[in-house]
């Protein structure tokens, strides 16, 4: 084999330049074609972003705020917009669980006595689109939304923002959910599609405070704005705040819902210029609403209420998409069969969840269909002292000014099939309402529609049964440390 050197090969004969660079042209042609051969997956990119504890009514888009959200309504102005979009459940965990898994709470059942991690037997959507050949990513601003409750399974690449015990205090090391999205896709490899997940939640509590808050009415006392003395998980029923101190609290709220939006605008521009002309779904949602006074709670515990469980939904970037909005029904479930359908993956024939509809056509054809959500005390299986301290199991401090009225003890479900809505307690009578005009759910109407009553009690009754919301947590079922140090951090356990 003959060596070369700048001037010809090592012999000693000379080369004339014209021919020595056709040969070196001759022997990187191969190369070339082989770079440009190489197969570029053409399946879609997956971007699914949840704004973490935003309900649907903060989001302008929707028309009861202005411009809280301007990347979320751009997406809204170009894709598809659902009015009707329903959580199954009024927090974190069980709510992604649904996304994740496609099924409902009382089957998955996470969150419910003794289940606190999310069941092998079910296979995430994450788990699927890798064997597929997907990359998968994940960043969560949320401490919950993380392996202490096997949310992240099946994600390669996985970040949450995590607990460090200082001192004997709990101090959270949060993650940047924007820039650590973006470091990463900087540096993936592009020959093959990505799902990538995305949760921030600069909505939740405690509410940022700005330099300029502009939900904030302008009544407002200055130091009501600037002290921030509310948390509004330990002020409730009796103890509720007047109406100018949750007046700054939504306006400081709708702050952080803007701050999310922000986020979301950062990730959508980062995964579309990373992909250049390849195809990229995004699809945008939340897990949860929050009360500002609503049954006379705050926060989101101990309710099933419409403005916890009504949420944001928005798909963009489907192929002949026309803008659409859509008014039928959906649901969190249904987010894992749509998006196995986008990228060719056969569904489980059990998923309960549906196609999310694309155009009107679609939606009115849809046939009619009933949502579960549930809310429990799911930490009666917290031991009664946890690191030394002595925890409310029960959260009676937190409820000390409820009475019966409130409705706030014991297990709880709904049941939506639009636009009545049936609620089943388990220390208190049922109640039914029509959203269609009572979507602050103040009008019983259980006693004037006793024959739909019936059939809504008939099928609570078997889905309680189903997902055993009622018995108690068997005996060594105690979530992990880290488990419970994620949720004593959100205020969930106190």
């Amino acid at each position: 084999m003959l060596m070369y050197s700048a001037n010809g090969p090592v012999s000693g004969i000379r080369w004339p330049a014209s021919m020595l660079l056709l040969l070196i042209m001759g022997l990187l042609t191969p190369l070339t074609s082989m770079a440009e051969d190489r197969e570029i997956d053409s399946r879609p990119s997956i971007l699914i972003v949840v704004m973490d504890t935003v309900r649907r009514d903060a989001v302008s888009a929707y028309g009861g705020v202005a411009d809280t959200t301007p990347n979320f309504d751009r997406l809204a102005e170009k894709g598809v917009r659902y009015t009707r979009a329903f959580s199954s459940a009024p927090w974190t965990v069980p709510s992604h669980a649904s996304l994740f898994t496609g099924r409902t709470a009382d089957q998955h059942r996470l969150s419910m006595p003794g289940v606190n991690r999310l069941p092998l037997e079910f296979e995430t959507l994450a788990e699927q689109l890798s064997e597929a050949g997907y990359e998968t990513a994940a960043f969560a601003e949320n401490i919950t939304v993380s392996d202490a409750f096997d949310l992240l399974r099946g994600f390669d690449v996985r970040e949450s923002s995590g607990l460090a015990v200082v001192d004997d205090y709990i101090q959270v090391n949060t993650l940047e959910a924007s820039e650590a999205f973006q470091s990463w896709i900087a540096g993936r490899d592009t020959s093959r599609p990505f799902f990538a997940f995305v949760n921030v939640m600069d909505a939740h509590t405690p509410y940022p405070v700005h330099d300029e808050n502009p939900w904030v009415p302008e009544s407002a006392s200055k130091h009501l704005v600037t002290d921030r003395p509310l948390k509004s998980h330990t002020l409730l029923c009796g103890a509720l705040p007047p109406k100018d101190q949750l007046g700054v609290l939504r306006g400081l709220y709708l702050g952080g819902v803007h701050d999310a939006d922000r986020k979301l605008g950062e990730v959508v521009a980062a995964a579309r210029d990373s992909l250049g002309g390849q195809r990229l779904i995004t699809l945008v949602t939340s897990d949860h609403g929050e009360l500002f006074g609503e049954d006379h709670l705050l926060g989101h515990e101990f309710s099933v209420n419409h403005h916890l469980l009504a949420i944001p939904l928005v798909v963009s970037g489907l192929k002949s998409l026309k803008p659409t909005v859509i008014k039928a029904p959906v649901g969190l479930v249904d987010v894992m069969p749509t998006i196995l359908e986008w990228v060719g993956i056969d569904r489980p024939a059990d998923l309960p969840g549906r196609l999310l509809p694309m155009d009107a056509t679609q939606a009115e054809a849809a046939p009619a269909r009933t949502f579960f959500s549930s809310y429990t005390d799911q930490f009666s299986s917290v031991p009664e002292k946890w690191e030394g301290k002595a925890y409310s199991i029960d959260k009676d401090l937190v409820r000390q000014f409820c009475v019966k009225s409130n409705r706030v003890f014991g297990a709880m479900a709904s049941l939506i099939r639009y636009p009545f809505k049936y609620v089943w307690y388990e220390r208190y009578a049922p109640s039914l309402y029509d959203l269609s005009w009572d979507p602050n759910e103040r009008s019983d109407q259980l006693k004037y529609k006793s024959d739909l009553a019936e059939s809504f009690a008939a099928e609570m009754k078997k889905r309680v049964e189903a997902s055993r919301i009622t018995e108690p947590a068997p005996e060594g079922s105690e979530m992990s440390e880290e488990a419970l140090k994620r949720l004593k951090e959100l205020g969930y356990v106190h």
